[in-house]
């Protein structure tokens, strides 16, 4: 296999062959490659860049007559027991809306 695929064989596989083929009557005619085939890999892209939202004033929760809300993050909207927020739920927006599904932090 490792010369049908031209692959590398290190010196305690090439002793382990010669063994093997040795002992069970099979006469060792060539022999094995030892070297090491060095493989360059490209560079690694580079990292995304990195954008950072401004943070957005906290708005208290919905309230009883109808308001609004804002929640910063799913963690936010947990806390405030709002989620999982749905399509036309106060505080819902696409942000929070990871899959695109119409439900919010799920």
């Amino acid at each position: 296999m490792k010369s049908a695929y031209r692959l590398w064989v290190t010196s305690a596989e090439k002793d382990a062959m010669v063994r093997i083929l040795t002992s069970c009557g099979g006469q060792v005619t060539a022999a094995a490659p030892t070297t090491t085939t060095t493989v360059e890999l490209p560079p690694p892209p580079p990292p995304a860049p990195t954008t950072t939202e401004a943070p957005r004033p906290l708005v208290p929760a919905a309230t009883p007559d109808g308001g609004s809300a804002y929640y910063r993050n799913c963690s936010a909207a947990r806390a405030a027991g709002a989620a999982p927020l749905r399509v036309g739920d106060p505080g819902y927006r696409a942000g929070l809306d990871r899959d695109g599904d119409g439900v919010a932090c799920e």
